[in-house]
């Protein structure tokens, strides 16, 4: 075979990957064995995901998860359901970020809970950094890789939560749910 026609056939193999870089930090850490996208179109709003996209964005979400998502959790709220969650606490003027993995049925349901209008891509590029920071996340770095998702606050507590709000490990999964401030009633 000639020199020119293996690179012509390895040309036309990467331009057929349709690859995708991202930013893994230092590589200590995460999962790191699934794919980078759920495949959903990244410029998707939240709220307009078709129920086929919800459910795919759910499953890469689950694939995802460096922990088991939760099952048929007890919930503490009316609305709320709980998940497998992993995130950073609030230190300096970082914040607070967590990521709470459903199973399938409740996490396309909390997808639904708010209008959310932030894009697939930032959402991906949010759980990513949880992904492969599973054992070192430092919430600076995380709340860079999740500011364009948390840019529209009706995103909170759609798969991630921005602060505690006393839900614990717990999303909603019907519209308009809430749950109670951990200090609330509190004399």
């Amino acid at each position: 075979m000639s020199k020119a026609l293996a690179v012509g056939i390895l040309a036309s193999a990467l331009a057929a990957c349709h690859g995708q870089l991202l930013d893994l930090g230092s590589g200590e850490g995460g999962a790191g064995t699934s794919q980078l996208t759920s495949d959903v179109e990244g410029a998707t709003r939240i709220e307009d995901l078709t129920d086929l996209q919800a459910n795919q964005l759910c499953s890469w979400l689950i694939q995802t998860s460096p922990i088991p998502p939760g099952e048929g959790n007890a919930s503490l709220f009316p609305g709320y359901v709980g998940g497998g969650g992993f995130g950073c606490g609030a230190f300096a003027d970082a914040g607070y970020l967590f990521v709470t993995w459903l199973d399938q049925s409740d996490c396309v349901a909390n997808l639904r809970h708010s209008a959310c209008s932030s894009s697939v891509s930032s959402l991906e590029q949010c759980v990513g950094y949880f992904d492969t920071h599973y054992t070192n996340a430092d919430c600076g770095p995380g709340r860079l890789a999740c500011s364009e998702y948390e840019s529209d606050p009706s995103c909170n507590q759609t798969v991630l939560q921005a602060s505690l709000l006393g839900c614990a490990e717990q999303l909603p999964i019907v519209v308009g749910a809430t749950c109670e401030p951990a200090d609330a009633g509190a004399d």
